[in-house]
């Protein structure tokens, strides 16, 4: 869904992904695809620093590797 809607960056590595992510349910992976959207929508905030989140123009928001790094350490603490 995200691949079709090109909300991930280009310096996303989806077989490395799937690498860390194996083994885990379901739900769980919608739970990492969770955090990393907040992480993406954190950062996009930050970036236009204010929390109007009407002026952070959703199409502007993209995941990327950092975003999905961290949610799996996040998940994994």
């Amino acid at each position: 869904c995200m691949l079709q809607q090109h909300l991930l960056e280009q310096d996303v590595d989806i077989e490395r992904i799937i690498y860390d992510t194996h083994g885990l349910l379901g739900a769980h992976i919608e739970q990492l695809v969770r955090i990393a959207i907040n992480n993406a929508l954190r950062r996009g905030v930050m970036a236009h620093e204010t929390l109007d989140v009407d002026k952070t123009l959703p199409e502007q928001i993209r995941i990327n590797s950092f975003d999905l790094t961290n949610a799996c350490e996040k998940y994994n603490q």
